[in-house]
């Protein structure tokens, strides 16, 4: 197994010594890093690898890519976030019972950090009976749907 795939499979934050070890032996930091935004690694990446102290093995332009992936990543999460208890709280005061899952809701649950998951969007479930009224709700906080 070519380290550079190795590294992406220990990116887990739980054995640094061996994350360090094999961000050493990496050659194609460049193929690292397509690999790791083709799988929406990016962001675990970029944490894993400070973590481990192995951010020294990194090509500087690789490093750099990675740390501004991290960034927008973060930024986006944080916007996102915000969106999410905005509806919400919309939903709540309206008598909507909706459910966050996958994005903010899954990043911290998985990771503790809403910076480490990728994500572009926000998933919520709501009962076939309260759907209409939850629609209107997004619709008036200006969401509007993809599909009709």
């Amino acid at each position: 197994m070519r380290a550079e795939h190795a590294l992406l499979l220990l990116a887990d934050g739980r054995d640094n010594a061996s994350l360090a070890e094999l961000a050493h032996a990496v050659a194609d930091w460049d193929y690292v890093g397509r690999l790791s935004a083709q799988h929406g690694m990016d962001a675990h990446l970029y944490a894993c690898l400070l973590s481990a102290g192995a951010n020294d093995a990194v090509s500087t332009v690789s490093w750099e890519t990675l740390k501004s992936r991290f960034q927008a990543n973060a930024a986006r999460n944080l916007r996102l976030t915000a969106q999410l208890m905005a509806l919400l709280d919309a939903f709540s005061a309206r008598g909507v019972r909706a459910l966050p899952y996958k994005g903010p809701a899954l990043a911290q649950s998985a990771y503790g950090n809403l910076a480490l998951r990728q994500m572009a969007d926000l998933d919520l479930l709501v009962s076939p009976a309260e759907f209409r009224e939850a629609r209107q709700v997004a619709a008036n906080l200006g969401y509007r749907p993809l599909f009709h």
